[in-house]
């Protein structure tokens, strides 16, 4: 769930805002079978100089799902049905707090991760370099329409654009965002990143995660009103009490305003 709190206030002069999210109100999500996108590897690492004229393609990219939940979760009606195509093999069963790899490429993954056992595959497709959207889905029964359980629309940013690292899920209470926050998903510390373990960007009491600030107008006038609204997301759908829009007056441009 999203939260969009306006604020409207006047100012004068140039203004510099920041928002602050406060959690002081928690509700733990009680969910028996949690799967989650917990890890992708959209990027490897492909160190070839710009000199090389028939560059080969890593084939190591990886989608990793976790079971955050309490219980056994059968995956035969699961299945990848955007960014790429995969459908779990019959009888797949992860457990509660186990992860399942799901690859582009068999023998190019384990040769590249031989400690890795719980690793399917292949899939269809791959997943671009520029960012886009992976869907989890789940069809209740064999004539049922698939709905989806998660879906993630990742962006190339950080270091894990072709350097070699991840992009990790940095607490799974954070699946239902749909989009990539700075504050949700973190770069993987290790090279290669942490397919079938835990993320190790991974932490227990994350920060609120605050996106899509928008202040409106895009260019105030001098004592004009400004409303800022932003997203505003805790862990498991934690709901936030308050959010506190904080501000201060850019002096120096606030004395040009003045004559000084």
């Amino acid at each position: 769930m999203y939260v969009a709190y306006p604020k409207s206030r006047s100012f004068r002069g140039s203004v510099k805002l920041y928002i602050v999210a406060i959690a002081t109100a928690v509700i733990p999500c009680c969910l028996c079978a949690q799967i989650v996108i917990n890890e992708i590897m959209y990027h490897p690492l492909e160190p070839w100089p710009d000199t090389q004229v028939n560059k080969t393609t890593n084939l190591t990219e990886f989608i990793e799902i976790l079971n955050a939940g309490t219980q056994n979760v059968d995956l035969t009606r699961y299945r990848f049905d955007n960014g790429v195509s995969y459908n779990f093999p019959s009888a797949s069963v992860i457990t509660p707090g186990a992860y399942l790899v799901v690859c582009e490429d068999l023998p190019s993954f384990t040769n590249a991760y031989p400690g890795v056992s719980s690793v399917v595959g292949p899939y269809s497709g791959s997943l671009r370099n520029s960012g886009e959207r992976i869907t989890l889905s789940y069809q209740a029964g064999a004539t049922s329409a698939w709905t989806e359980v998660d879906s993630i629309e990742y962006r190339d940013l950080d270091g894990h654009d072709g350097t070699g690292k991840s992009m990790e899920l940095i607490n799974p209470g954070f699946y239902p965002l749909r989009n990539h926050y700075a504050g949700d998903w973190a770069t993987s510390v290790t090279e290669g990143g942490t397919p079938g373990a835990q993320n190790d960007s991974y932490q227990a009491a994350p920060l609120p995660v605050v996106g899509d600030v928008v202040h409106t107008p895009p260019l105030p006038l001098s004592a004009s009103s400004v409303e800022v609204t932003a997203r505003v997301q805790g862990r498991d759908g934690h709901i936030m009490s308050s959010v506190l829009l904080e501000y201060r007056l850019d002096s120096r441009n606030n004395a040009a305003a003045n004559g000084a």
